[in-house]
């Protein structure tokens, strides 16, 4: 989901007119110079080659992965929303439900792809940039909430206090169905299933309005990253005054907290975006490798984020070892009657 897969539009006659960023997509369409515009895929490589097969069956573990870490983190966040009930981990709820229903809507959808069930493939199309748009938004929020929590609390009193953290969650799903409905209706987007490839192929009137877009979204991650950055160095000031051992301990794990998670924001982000612009200049690597590469990179922030509040919560890491133990003596009981 994200970073999203970038792809390179080419005119008719070959021109690499522009780079942006799709995901899961290959888009093109009819420019008003005449030309053809095409967003699309680079070769994949050898489509049955054993070394296409075992990369293929390593992404397909890593996505399963990512699905099952967040749903696990769901699931606790469900049960336990007394436990759970910051800010924080209410965005954290709606980023792993987006991260779980993206992986379930890519499997129904491919699955029925064949069926021509009719508007399905605008459908899928329209809630893969919702999931993957409203996703990039919520890791921003992220990054602001822990920005208003330990450096500026008037943003948490604006944006984030009681059930106001709520309205703006809907205020981030509305800005990106409206960005989508501004996208489908303005760009006359029309996708459908390539059999050959088992992917879906996508075409767009007006390329510009994607572009920009895609370009926005592409930089907004790279700012949670600088405001998590941020974040860290305000605490690291912070504990030059505190003489409590307790209360420098607090600082000391919210500090180690920050920096992990903006090393893996921008981390991922930036080599991800460093691969989409190696790709644009033929380099002597495999081309099917660096795509291969830049999907694992997408993977990252999907599952280190639930991995980080699990491994960052100990409320969380005592729930997850009470469902073991109960988990492991259920069955040891009933290997004995």
């Amino acid at each position: 989901m994200f970073p999203s897969i970038p792809f390179s539009i080419t005119s008719q006659e070959g021109r690499n007119l522009f780079t942006a960023n799709v995901s899961k997509v290959s888009t093109a369409g009819q420019g008003h110079g005449g030309d053809v515009y095409m967003l699309t895929k680079e070769s994949r490589g050898p489509q049955r080659s054993i070394p296409f097969w075992i990369l293929f069956l390593v992404n397909s573990v890593a996505v399963a992965l990512v699905m099952v870490c967040n749903a696990i983190v769901l699931c606790i966040l469900s049960l336990h929303r007394r436990t759970f009930f910051q800010p924080f981990y209410k965005i954290i709820y709606v980023f792993a439900l987006s991260i779980v229903l993206d992986g379930l809507s890519t499997l129904i959808f491919h699955i029925l792809a064949a069926g021509e069930m009719p508007m399905q493939t605008l459908l899928s199309f329209a809630i893969d940039l919702f999931l993957s748009y409203n996703s990039i938004i919520l890791v921003f929020l992220l990054s602001l909430n822990r920005l208003a929590v330990f450096t500026i609390r008037s943003i948490d009193e604006l944006l984030f206090k009681g059930s106001r953290v709520w309205f703006t969650l809907g205020g981030a799903a509305s800005f990106s169905l409206g960005l989508i409905a501004l996208l489908l209706f303005s760009s006359a987007y029309q996708r459908d299933y390539n059999e050959q490839e088992y992917s879906m192929d996508d075409s767009v009137v007006r390329i510009q309005l994607i572009s920009a877009v895609n370009t926005v979204f592409y930089s907004i991650p790279l700012l949670s990253g600088l405001l998590y950055g941020v974040v860290f160095l305000s605490l690291r000031s912070t504990r030059r005054n505190i003489k409590f051992k307790p209360t420098l301990s607090a600082i000391s794990r919210a500090e180690k907290a920050i920096l992990k998670q903006g090393i893996l924001i921008m981390g991922t982000y930036l080599a991800a975006f460093l691969l989409h612009i190696l790709l644009q200049f033929n380099p002597p690597i495999s081309k099917f490798l660096l795509r291969f590469f830049r999907s694992l990179l997408g993977l990252c922030p999907q599952f280190g984020i639930p991995l980080f509040v699990i491994l960052g919560s100990s409320d969380m890491r005592n729930i997850i070892r009470a469902l073991i133990r109960k988990t492991t003596t259920q069955k040891q009981l009933f290997i004995k009657s």
